[in-house]
């Protein structure tokens, strides 16, 4: 028995559980000091949670054509964070409060990805890897916006995510992690545009450069890099998601008219 819980002590990733005890403490230290505090909301999160209002009714009422139609009438940002604050709203209530819960729980998150990002990185359980998690959960604006209602948090969680199983992808080699990385693309491009366009253009440069020499830097080789069946796999899952929103009847109305 006593060996038995050995080998459980040393398969648990103590610095893992550190980090969770960082997120939470200073998510708390966020809500009570921080959220709980503000003013009420400023434009940019009143615009974010306006639209959340309807979606929540849309849900609750169970009305899908509803739904479909708040959401594909959000043009200038895709309707992402209306879906989650609409969620929160259904819990929570209909509050400031409430609607600022996303960022704050797009935080907690990203402080645990970090870790989980860097030890893909370093591959090793060492105490450095708690630096990442330590320098978010003390950065002045990251804490700023961890308060509010806003997307920044959404964005920070979404390029680790995506970067992540990414890592996880070359590490293993495995289909569904390409194809998971593809769909993180695509869900960071429903919360903000760019925030699903720049990383994944990150990969494909990554991609194609992959493996190549100063003297190998030419086009053929940079596509023989990008057309493997696993990045077909990633790149086109974010692509048809993508292309789906924004080839819909009101979209090509909008840009018609831009």
């Amino acid at each position: 028995r006593d060996t038995k819980e050995l080998v459980i002590m040393q398969k648990i990733d103590k610095f893992f559980l550190l980090t969770i005890a960082i997120a939470s403490v200073s998510s708390f230290l966020v809500y009570n000091f921080l959220l709980l505090d503000l003013n009420p909301f400023g434009w940019d999160e009143a615009y974010r949670a306006n639209p959340a209002l309807a979606i929540e009714r849309d849900i609750l009422r169970g009305d899908a054509a509803a739904f479909v139609e708040d959401s594909d009438k959000q043009m200038f940002y895709p309707p992402g964070s209306s879906w989650i604050i609409g969620v929160f709203f259904i819990l929570f209530g209909e509050s400031v409060v409430a609607a600022r819960l996303m960022g704050l729980a797009f935080y907690a998150a990203s402080v645990v990805l970090i870790y989980l990002l860097t030890k893909t990185v370093t591959k090793k359980d060492t105490v450095l890897n708690l630096l990442p998690p330590l320098l978010l959960s003390t950065s002045p604006l990251v804490l700023a916006f961890a308060a509010l209602s806003m997307l920044e948090t959404a964005g920070m969680f979404f390029t680790l995510l995506i970067f992540y199983l990414y890592n996880k992808a070359l590490e293993t080699g495995e289909a569904k992690l390409y194809f998971l990385t593809g769909l993180a693309g695509a869900a960071a491009f429903m919360m903000k545009y760019n925030y699903g366009v720049t990383p994944m253009a990150a990969l494909l440069l990554a991609a194609g450069f992959a493996r190549m020499k100063t003297g190998e830097l030419r086009p053929k080789n940079f596509s023989k890099n990008v057309l493997t069946k696993n990045n077909l796999i990633m790149f086109l899952t974010t692509a048809v998601i993508c292309g789906l929103w924004l080839s819909s009847p009101t979209k090509i109305l909008e840009f018609g008219n831009a």
